[in-house]
This record gives structure tokens, sequence and C-alpha cells, in this order.
């Protein structure tokens, strides 16, 4: 099992630009006094916003983060919040199965009957296995019809995939101030060291050291 770090992860707006230590570990906006990225948000911190996109490279960290929201939002006590519906858009091959998988389930009829918060989490819009357009195409189709004052939205998707007339469709669905997109920042050098101490036999001073003497920080 892969081992899960209790990262807190970062995000800036898409046309925003964040401080990076060595040219690939963000600044912590934790110190320096807050005035360094102090634009940088978790996704707590904007969870306000009910429709919100994800950008960033593979591998990055999106899905997990999308997973550490699904176990945030689950741990609410909220009598007027349903539990989050996790989906990921890569098991879907034709878009009879999206519509059958996503909008013909119980959960999301027994939601749109209701008077509930739903919180509905696609993860890996650019893997879904029919084309991206005809995607959201039914995606946009679906949420024309409920009602977008009880359904927050959470989109992940690789920023070179991100289809942009989406988004536009998204803002038309909840309005122009209701929607952001965010890409994903890198780990905080702290992030680093805390996996490396939990790694047998490697000191993270010296395993810092040796990633900046061989220049591979992106990797780290």
């Amino acid at each position: 099992m892969q081992k899960k770090y209790e990262w807190t992860r970062y995000f800036c707006k898409s046309d925003e630009e964040a401080v990076l230590v060595d040219g690939a570990y963000l600044y912590d906006p934790k110190e320096g006094e807050g005035f360094v990225n102090s634009h940088v948000k978790s996704l707590k911190d904007i969870d306000s916003i009910p429709c919100i996109v994800i950008l960033g490279e593979p591998g990055m960290g999106k899905s997990v983060a999308l997973e550490d929201e699904e176990e945030r939002l689950g741990h609410i006590s909220d009598a007027s919040m349903l539990p989050p519906m996790p989906i990921r858009m890569e098991q879907f091959s034709d878009e009879g199965e999206l519509r059958r998988k996503l909008f013909e389930k119980q959960k999301w009829g027994n939601w749109k009957e209701g008077d509930k918060v739903l919180t509905l989490l696609l993860d890996s819009l650019d893997e879904v296995r029919i084309h991206v357009k005809t995607a959201c195409s039914v995606l946009t189709e679906e949420l024309r019809e409920v009602d977008k004052s009880r359904l927050r939205l959470r989109i992940c998707c690789r920023a070179g995939r991100w289809p942009e007339y989406f988004g536009d469709n998204l803002r038309r669905l909840w309005g122009e101030g209701q929607v952001a997109i965010y890409r994903i920042l890198p780990l905080r050098p702290c992030d680093v060291e805390e996996a490396v101490q939990q790694t047998d036999g490697l000191d993270p001073h010296v395993f810092m050291s040796e990633v900046r003497d061989k220049d591979v920080q992106s990797f780290a």
C-alpha cells in the first residue's frame, strides 16, 4: 500500500504565480510573517466557492488532494449536508455509462428530490475514456437541470487537457463569481523533509543537500 503523508496542499488561481524555493518547492506561506505567498490557499480556505476546478501536471497530487477533501467533508457534522460523492472519470467508456453510473445513481436521485447540499468530486476529467467534449456536454446538460444552490462541484484535470469552453459552461451555470480555476502547487521543503524523516536510514538534511547538488529538486 502506498504511504500517505498528512501534507497540507496549497493552490493558487490559474492566472497567479507563487514564490518557489530553489525553483521547485513552494515557499511556505506560514513563514516570513505571512507576507510571501499570502495569496495561496488550501481547499478548506476556499470552501465557500461553489465550483472549483483544480489543474496540475501528472503526479502533482491532484487525486490525493481530492481524496483528502472527501475525507475532510465527510467529517463535517452538518445536518444540511450529504456525504460527498466522489467519481473517478476514467471509469466511463461511453456516454450511457457516464449517465448510468453518475446521474442515474440512487444517491444522485435522492439528492435531487431532497433539500440537502451535495459536494460532487470529479477526479481525472482528462482520463475519461470517451471524448472529453462528449463528457463535458453530458455534464453540462445534466447540471443545467438541477438546483445549483445545493450543489458544490470540485473537478480535477491535467492542466494541458482542461477544456476552456467547459469552464465557460460552468460560469453560465453557477454565475461568473461562483466558479474558480486553481492550480495545485508543489510541496513545501518541510513536506519533503517530513517524508524523508519517515523513511528508514535517511537524514532529511543530507537528502535535501544532495538533491540541491544534483539539481533534481522538482523530482523531490
